[in-house]
């Protein structure tokens, strides 16, 4: 009855997707070279002299209501770094509703013109309709407000892939500028000329703290693409370890923020149970920073049943001591009176602005892609999706707790139902030869939602587009960081949990 339910019926995700794109189709198609699904999300091609009235009508049909822009990226592959192709100097863009659970990724082909004057052009078509497009003008630093205000620029300099520019007035901040260019990577044939088996790894540097989702979502991408059903036992597999990650990134979180409120018991603590967990995923994986576990068709290798008993055995211990250092934080007043309505994300804030994972989660949302269009096993498991109220650096420093509470809960059903089997379902990826065929995906990782959107030809990446939850936390911060005291900057910051690794852009 349930292989009849899952064929006979569309889940409402899908529904919603097909819905979307018969609508493109109707007020858009002749604009648009191709309108197309790519897994559990839409690609829709334009040329740049058409994208101004295209983003008009996502943003005004409400039939469209594509209000949310979550990020923007340099596009083109190998080809596109020659002179004179159309492919030089694309750019992608991420793009959603405030209800909708999947992306319409917007493809935007230049016009003809040098590379970089065509993608400022392309961008600044974007800031007249999405605000939030102006984070990724090189220009919006606060000397190009109109009213700058009152006092001297600062510079704040030492944040992980990033500056800081703002301007004070008695200690309170009035204008602030986040400048990302330390993260920009210039260089075309960065991973490029590799081979496909040999980009997992590369994924990983996106995520330092928790490379295994980049690694994640790329294979799952190609698996979606490929039509490959993998393994239930390297499901289960892959839900271990990314849970063991997202501890260890929460952990990181917790002993930075302690760091910053000069709680060195607590950031200690946080770092020894860290150390404890990186050891297991060490054994697990062999690396500690780039795991290079996942394969496209499953996992490099199985996971021996002594390493299982031994990290259920530590679970409970494990609760204890993480719980412990929960009440030297939280409970502390002097502690709760510091990040209590400080940095405050509303709601209708953290949907603007295209804010996913614990900081949306914080906010008030309940949304957890894990429990939502899922390609993994969680559906078999039993775990609540902790959120906040008030969306303040309490609740998010809370919410972390909440998180790794819940992973202990998932790892600890894994474990015992963990199936026989192979751990891998092999292709011969050498030998693939595809037409130009576009591929998407997305997973839950610690920071929010990571996606990724590429085109593949024969076996050769022709582009390829990360779009991490860091880089909308981060330009949310430029309207957060306004108003509040100089000395809260970098508890702010911190509480946002940016990774530099996703911040790094790719200029072909």
């Amino acid at each position: 009855m349930e292989d009849i339910y899952n064929n006979g019926y569309l889940p409402p995700g899908a529904i919603l997707q097909d819905r979307l794109e018969k609508t493109l189709q109707q007020f858009l198609g002749n604009s648009a070279s191709r309108i197309i699904k790519t897994g559990q999300d839409i690609l829709m091609e334009v040329d740049q002299e058409v994208l101004g009235p295209v983003l008009t009508e996502f943003t005004s049909n409400p039939e469209i209501s594509l209000t949310v822009l979550k990020g923007l990226s340099s596009g083109g592959g190998p080809k596109g770094n020659s002179a004179g192709s159309k492919e030089a100097g694309s750019m992608i863009a991420d793009i959603t509703g405030k209800n909708i659970s999947f992306s319409l990724f917007l493809k935007v082909r230049p016009g003809d013109g040098q590379k970089n004057k065509n993608q400022a052009t392309i961008v600044n078509l974007f800031a007249q309709s999405y605000k939030r497009a102006g984070f990724y003008l090189t220009d919006h630093g606060p000397e190009n407000k109109s009213d700058p205000g009152a006092g001297t620029y600062n510079q704040v300099i030492g944040f992980d892939g990033f500056d800081i520019k703002l301007s004070l007035e008695d200690e309170i901040i009035n204008t602030v500028f986040i400048d990302t260019s330390p993260a920009r990577i210039i260089k075309s044939d960065f991973f490029y000329d590799l081979d496909i088996d040999q980009l997992i790894a590369y994924m990983g540097r996106f995520d330092y703290n928790a490379g295994i989702f980049g690694e994640l979502v790329f294979c799952q991408a190609l698996e979606e693409l490929l039509q490959l059903e993998i393994p239930k036992r390297a499901k289960y597999i892959r839900m271990l370890i990314s849970e063991l990650f997202r501890m260890i990134n929460h952990l990181e979180y917790i002993s930075n923020i302690s760091s910053i409120l000069d709680y060195d018991i607590a950031r200690n603590l946080a770092l020894l149970e860290k150390e404890k967990i990186l050891r297991t995923t060490e054994i697990i994986t062999g690396a500690r920073v780039i795991p290079n576990y996942m394969r496209i068709g499953g996992v490099r290798a199985d996971i021996g049943s002594d390493i299982l008993k031994k990290l259920k055995r530590q679970l409970p211990s494990m609760y204890k001591k993480i719980k412990r250092i929960e009440n030297i934080l939280v409970r502390d007043f002097v502690l709760v009176e510091r990040t209590t309505n400080i940095g405050t994300i509303t709601k209708q804030l953290a949907a603007e602005f295209g804010i996913s994972g614990p900081n949306l989660r914080a906010s008030g949302s309940r949304y957890d892609r894990r429990k939502e269009n899922d390609n993994l096993s969680y559906g078999d498991l039993h775990f609540a999706v902790p959120y906040g109220r008030k969306g303040d650096c309490l609740e998010r420093i809370s919410i972390r707790f909440a998180e790794i509470y819940q992973s202990m809960k998932i790892i600890g059903q894994v474990i015992p139902a963990i199936p026989m089997g192979p751990v891998i379902k092999k292709i011969n990826l050498p030998h693939l030869d595809l037409n130009l065929s576009a591929f998407a995906s997305s997973v839950e990782c610690p920071h929010g939602e990571m996606k990724i959107f590429g085109e593949l030809e024969g076996k050769t990446l022709q582009s390829l587009a990360v779009f991490g939850p860091s880089k909308s936390s981060l330009s949310l911060a430029e309207t957060l960081l306004e108003g509040s005291s100089f000395e809260d900057i970098r508890l702010i910051i911190a509480s946002l949990d940016i990774s530099g690794g996703e911040l790094m852009e790719y200029y072909f």
